[in-house]
């Protein structure tokens, strides 16, 4: 139970890894396009979360009890981007 735990927990790291990956890519891509805005932009980041939650969540209650790394793996991803956006902030450069 424990192995699998872990690997779920890593899963989750790794879907916070992809989901911030998408994010660039789709924030440049509308960037670059002359027809982006906000509203391309809300469309993609709204169907990019709807996906991502759509297979934590399945996973979270599918495989019982280890499923429930793959929050643990995202919410500790987010701490970690947090801390590390926030770094300069906490260093006294804003």
């Amino acid at each position: 139970m424990a192995i699998s735990l872990v690997l779920f927990i890593c899963a989750g790291l790794a879907l916070g890894w992809g989901n911030a990956r998408f994010t660039r890519v789709s924030v440049d891509r509308i960037a670059d396009s002359e027809a982006g805005g906000v509203g391309a932009l809300a469309l993609f980041s709204g169907a990019r979360l709807v996906v991502l939650t759509a297979v934590s969540v399945a996973l979270a209650f599918l495989v019982r009890p280890g499923g429930v790394g793959v929050l643990v793996g995202l919410a500790g991803f987010q701490a970690f981007a947090l801390l590390w956006f926030a770094r300069p902030m906490l260093r006294g450069r804003t």
